[in-house]
């Protein structure tokens, strides 16, 4: 065998091992065993700090190999925010298709009926890490609340359940809500006789309704 044979041969050698160790990196799963780990990428994170973070808390074996592989597909450039939680065995390519697919948390936010301003606050901030006096101080907004067409957000955040991303911003939700009111209510509205009084008079009094009832079964007897 000639000296260049020997060469040739021992490069497709090394070609080969090399190309089993990127594949190796890229489809080779690490597993978090009973943890869950949490990455929250906001606006303005770059890809090398979310790869650092994951590499850090053992998502992936190797940061360098998810920048690459996201450099050539251009991932690296369109990260989505929100909340993205990871559990189990993981791989380069598993987290590459769940940050692609933009595969985040989405936050189940259930306001039950009859709801007061503060208790919405509260369910936001539990849920969504919202401050809840944020809430309070959006309801005295007058611009705001000519924007979503509401006099006050008492009564007018619809109660139901919704699910929001990690991070949505708290008027991009109260905008929601308020805009679920609409489509449920105006229409009613407007087929309905309430004896002359206004919409805003007939939600306060349903409000005062549920605040004041106990049980279900008394709001007949107190809207009485």
């Amino acid at each position: 065998m000639t000296l260049l044979k020997k060469i040739i041969i021992l490069i497709v050698l090394l070609t080969l091992v090399m190309f089993s160790l990127l594949i190796n990196l890229y489809t080779g799963t690490t597993d978090l065993g009973d943890r869950a780990v949490t990455i929250i990428i906001v606006p303005g994170d770059t890809f090398s700090g979310v790869a650092e973070r994951l590499s850090s808390q053992g998502v992936v074996k190797s940061k360098t190999m998810l920048r690459y592989a996201a450099r050539l597909s251009e991932l690296d450039r369109k990260l989505t925010p929100g909340r993205y939680d990871f559990s189990g065995e993981n791989s380069v390519r598993s987290v590459l298709y769940k940050l692609e697919n933009a595969d985040f948390v989405r936050i189940r936010v259930t306001i039950p009926e009859g709801s007061p301003i503060w208790d919405v606050a509260s369910i936001l901030s539990a849920k969504m890490g919202i401050d809840s006096s944020a809430l309070n101080r959006l309801s005295t907004d007058k611009a705001f609340l000519d924007k979503i067409d509401v006099p006050s957000l008492e009564g007018y955040l619809y109660p139901q359940t919704y699910f929001y991303p990690w991070g949505t911003p708290l008027r991009a939700i109260v905008s929601d809500m308020a805009a679920m009111f609409h489509s449920q209510v105006d229409t009613v509205w407007r087929q309905a006789h309430f004896n002359n009084l206004t919409r805003a008079e007939v939600v306060t009094l349903a409000s005062i309704v549920e605040a004041e009832a106990m049980i279900v079964n008394e709001e007949p007897q107190i809207a009485s």
